[in-house]
């Protein structure tokens, strides 16, 4: 989901700019599509941890 953020971003920010889809425009945006995928994986690794803490954290405080 992050991923497709990611690209749309990159999309506004070209239409933005004003900047045509060259070379020198994808070396300046590729940054922005490596933190989306990075972003999207690490929540990916992350959310069972919270997930787990969180329910661990309801059951002790409606006991």
């Amino acid at each position: 989901m992050l991923e497709a953020f990611a690209f749309v971003l990159v999309a506004l920010c070209l239409l933005a700019m004003g900047a045509s889809i060259t070379m020198g425009g994808l070396i300046y945006l590729l940054p922005v599509i490596a933190l989306g995928i990075l972003t999207e994986r690490s929540i990916h690794i992350w959310r069972p941890r919270l997930t787990l803490k969180w329910h661990a954290y309801r059951m002790a405080h409606t006991a």
